[in-house]
């Protein structure tokens, strides 16, 4: 700083009116001091001028967050185009408390597999009780109307179907034949069961 001070000093000299009729100042140093100056100057900004920061009234601030939450509002609730799948309605079959009749029940399949949909709901429900079922197929004989359900069980299942009780067999095999006959848009008129192709017998 001192230095600065010695500059502008000197500066200022050699325009005061002393300066002017005292001593003659050569062109040369005139150019020197006045370059000194400038640069003085110009580095004294350098450290005296602070940084320049961005700074957000309160206004604009809660305006920005507004704008911010909005689009991500719009982004989370954007709606999914989802495929409508068409859908038909069925009946499947389960057995009464007493074990003595079928009662009804409506659900909602898909049309173009309906059968097989319709089947996996009651067959979730009507195999258990230690009858470890590994798969089944259905196939229909559209020329007769006769359908065909093939059982595999599971190698480790620790009952057979010989070993079901007579309410088990109506819980399993009559809810089966009663679901695929009571629904007229499958045109299955009888049904026969097998396990890996050999035919059950009760």
């Amino acid at each position: 700083m001192q230095d600065i001070k010695d500059y502008f000093a000197q500066f200022g000299t050699l325009f005061s009116p002393s300066a002017a009729t005292e001593a003659k100042v050569s062109p040369r140093r005139l150019t020197y001091l006045l370059a000194g100056s400038l640069i003085v100057s110009l580095s004294g900004c350098q450290f005296s001028t602070p940084n320049s920061l961005s700074v957000l009234s309160p206004d604009a601030q809660v305006a920005t967050q507004l704008t911010n939450t909005k689009a991500q509002t719009e982004s989370e609730t954007e709606p999914t185009q989802k495929a409508d799948v068409p859908v038909a309605n069925a009946q499947i079959f389960f057995p009464d408390g007493n074990c003595e009749t079928l009662v009804p029940e409506k659900i909602a399949v898909p049309v173009g597999t309906s059968l097989d949909s319709a089947i996996a709901k009651l067959m979730e429900k009507s195999v258990g009780n230690g009858l470890d079922v590994a798969g089944y197929r259905i196939d229909v004989d559209s020329a007769n109307g006769l359908a065909t359900v093939d059982f595999r069980l599971s190698p480790d299942s620790p009952r057979q179907f010989i070993s079901l009780s007579q309410c088990e067999q109506f819980a399993l095999f009559g809810s089966l034949r009663k679901t695929l006959t009571e629904n007229s848009q499958w045109s299955v008129k009888d049904v026969r069961f097998t396990e890996q192709g050999q035919e059950l017998t009760f």
